[in-house]
C-alpha cells in the first residue's frame, strides 16, 4: 500500500473512529479527502505520536456525522460552500457558512448535519494521535 493511501486510510479511520466509540463512527453522506499530513514528531518531539492533518470534507444534503468527543483532538474548520449545522455539548444547532470557522477541543462534543439543499464543504485541520502501528 502506497504512503499516501495508508495516511488516507488511517486519516478517515482516526477521524471517525478514534472519537467517542461507536457511535461516533456513524457518518451518513459524508466524504473526507485528506489533503496533506504532517509527523509532529520531527516538528516538535514531545509530540511524536501526533500528526497535523487537513482535509477536505464534504457533507451531502440530508448527511450528518453522529456526536463525537474532541478531548485531545483539537480542530480548526472553515466552511467553504453550504449550511453546516452543528450541535455542541448537546446544544441547539448552530449554522454556519461560506467564511466561518471554528474550532473544537478537549471538553467539546459535537455533532453535525446538513439541513440545506446542497453539500456543506469545509476544510479541517485537526491535530490527531497517529493509528496504532500494526
Amino acid at each position: 500500500m502506497s504512503n499516501f493511501r495508508y495516511v488516507l486510510a488511517a486519516a478517515v479511520s482516526a477521524a471517525l473512529l478514534s472519537a467517542t466509540g461507536p457511535a461516533a463512527a456513524q457518518a451518513v453522506g459524508m466524504h473526507v479527502k485528506v489533503l496533506g499530513s504532517i509527523d509532529l514528531a520531527g516538528e516538535f518531539p514531545a509530540m511524536s505520536d501526533y500528526v497535523l492533518r487537513l482535509s477536505h470534507v464534504t457533507l451531502d444534503p440530508g448527511g450528518s456525522l453522529a456526536a463525537h468527543s474532541h478531548d485531545g483532538r483539537p480542530e480548526v474548520v472553515y466552511v467553504l460552500s453550504g449550511v453546516l449545522s452543528e450541535s455542541r455539548n448537546g446544544g441547539p444547532l448552530q449554522d454556519y457558512k461560506a467564511g466561518d470557522s471554528f474550532i473544537t477541543k478537549t471538553g467539546i462534543t459535537h455533532s453535525f448535519l446538513n439541513r440545506g439543499t446542497e453539500p456543506a464543504v469545509w476544510v479541517s485541520a485537526p491535530i490527531a494521535k497517529k493509528p496504532p502501528a500494526k
